[in-house]
């Protein structure tokens, strides 16, 4: 589960609330009763919903079993080898709307095409640098929450240099704490340049915070979707910066640095 002390105060409160009644439902129902309702979450609620419960209730439990109450073991160790999301709505027979989710996704406008749709529908009138922060997760395989810290310079001979620094939790202590990619694409740079990045070397990309960046994006991307353009979520372009690399021919070892990875099966 995600650090609370990192969330936004809103998803703050609605990790409490389902705390609350999580162990509310803890004391009406057996370790087997709590172990179904969570599989349940899979068929009749989202994914992230479905994930962000199961791993509330294994915090609950690791709190409880480290202060000695040893009663939530057995349901700990339940979820700890739990089926995979799809596996579980497979063994409820709903493979056929997974099939059409995936569908859903292989008819996404992928690659720079997407870029463009969410470049002209993001909007914010508080950072207007928004606008551009589609187009650098697709040069550099950033994560959303490295576009705050990101560092770009403008180089003599009209390419970019962008240091990112490693901001992903629990990783950043054995992944490079530091990666630096170069923008050789001429036409990018000038955009980048005509929007006075890179040209002021001491200071970071934009001061954007992280939650601020995942908002307008997915509501760019809710959007497009209600006109009937589908695009794939912004995490997206990070693996097509990876595949757009391999094919290129770079290593595996250095494609892990380029993506901050910890190690490379991640990367693989």
């Amino acid at each position: 589960m995600k650090d609370q002390d990192k969330l936004a105060p809103s998803t703050a409160k609605k990790y409490e609330r389902e705390t609350r009644s999580l162990k509310s439902l803890m004391q009406q129902y057996s370790n087997e009763e709590m172990f179904i309702y969570i599989a349940q979450l899979a068929v009749n609620k989202s994914r992230s919903t479905y994930f962000r419960q199961k791993a509330i209730l294994e915090r609950i439990l690791t709190d409880q079993e480290a202060s000695g109450d040893r009663s939530g073991v057995g349901l700990l160790r339940m979820l700890r080898h739990m089926p995979d999301y799809h596996r579980i709505r497979h063994i409820y027979g709903l493979e056929v709307e997974k099939s059409k989710e995936t569908d859903k996704r292989r008819n996404a406008k992928i690659g720079l095409e997407a870029v463009k749709d969410y470049m002209r529908e993001v909007q914010s009138k508080t950072h207007p640098m928004m606008q551009i922060v589609p187009l650098l997760l697709y040069q550099t395989g950033a994560r959303v929450s490295e576009i705050q810290t990101m560092m770009i310079y403008a180089e003599p001979n009209g390419e970019m240099t962008v240091k990112i620094k490693s901001s992903k939790t629990g990783c950043a202590r054995h992944a490079p704490s530091t990666r630096t990619i170069q923008i050789k694409d001429k036409q990018i740079c000038a955009l980048l340049r005509s929007n006075n990045i890179g040209i002021t070397n001491h200071s970071p990309f934009a001061d954007i915070p992280t939650q601020t960046v995942r908002n307008n994006l997915l509501a760019a991307r809710r959007r497009l979707s209600r006109r009937g353009i589908d695009v794939p979520s912004p995490h997206y372009f990070r693996h097509d910066y990876a595949t757009r690399q391999r094919a290129s021919g770079i290593s595996n070892e250095d494609l892990r640095k380029q993506l901050g990875h910890t190690n490379q099966e991640t990367t693989r």
